[in-house]
């Protein structure tokens, strides 16, 4: 079997704009390359994941892939999350995955043997395994066999919908609550949440470093 894990970064630059009130742009891009340092780092060290790539054309994201040992996938001309992995999924499946796991780059305290479990649901059979995120119902990690089993439905209530979706399908169907897997990093109450439970990275590190952790404390108090 070949695992290919699947990163979407759509650009680093200004990212999390919903976390604007509380940082800067500048702020912003450089926490975004931490959470996505934090994932590659879980990523590489997965048992079951035998290919980390990047779904992107951001520059910045594509010399981190490349710095990491990753492979990077260009993003197609058709726009959107679900049509770039649609993309990355078919050219993982070219060159000989047979089960696939897409994760995103906001879930700094998502853990290697979290990203093992994901994939050991979906190994040998046709089936999905998704990692809800714990605050609005979306899907922070989805392991598919094969990889092209069933069709992306990235949104609002996404875990939902891919459950419904699989279902369907007739597959079998995992659904999972993974306490690092289940925080994604969109509003400042994310990122008060992180530093509660982090313990290492370079998310926790860059947020202790510059004094962000303080600033949202004080926003709290």
């Amino acid at each position: 079997m070949s695992v290919w894990a699947l990163l979407p970064v759509k650009r680093l630059q200004g990212a999390k704009a919903r976390l604007s009130d509380i940082l800067s742009e500048e702020e912003r891009s450089a926490l975004a390359r931490a959470m996505l340092l934090d994932v590659i780092a879980a990523l590489k060290v997965a048992n079951r994941v035998d290919v980390v790539a990047l779904v992107t054309d951001d520059e910045d994201a594509i010399q981190i892939a490349q710095d990491n040992g990753c492979q990077a996938i260009a993003e197609p001309e058709l726009k959107g999350l679900n049509p770039a992995l649609s993309h990355g999924l078919s050219h993982a499946i070219s060159k000989g995955a047979t089960s696939a796991l897409i994760l995103h780059g906001d879930v700094p305290l998502a853990k290697a043997e979290e990203i093992d479990e994901l994939v050991g649901f979906v190994q040998g059979v046709y089936s999905v395994a998704i990692g809800t995120a714990a605050s609005d119902g979306g899907t922070n990690g989805m392991a598919l066999c094969p990889p092209d089993c069933l069709p992306l439905m990235y949104g609002v209530d996404s875990a939902a919908k891919h459950v419904t979706a699989a279902d369907d399908l007739e597959l079998l169907v995992t659904h999972l609550e993974m306490d690092g897997l289940g925080l994604d990093i969109d509003q400042p109450d994310d990122l008060q949440a992180f530093l509660e439970r982090a313990e290492q990275g370079h998310t926790l590190d860059y947020l202790l470093a510059t004094g962000l952790d303080k600033r949202l404390k004080e926003r709290t108090t």
